[in-house]
């Protein structure tokens, strides 16, 4: 799913997933967490997004 015009895109929420993961502690960091950092970092609610962070999540674990 591509976020909407005045948003970002979703290559920059891997990007930004992708910069999470490399500082974050791997055994105790949550999805949850990854989400709420997202947000925080775009200022705006990504609930909307959450099926596109999860697969970029995923694909940055593997």
């Amino acid at each position: 799913m591509e976020l909407t015009s005045g948003t970002r895109s979703d290559a920059d929420l891997e990007r930004t997933v992708q910069e999470i993961l490399w500082t974050a502690n791997l055994n105790t960091v949550t999805k949850c967490e990854i989400h709420r950092q997202l947000e925080d970092h775009f200022g705006m609610d990504l609930m909307a997004c959450k099926a596109t962070i999860n697969a970029a999540i995923n694909r940055t674990l593997l």
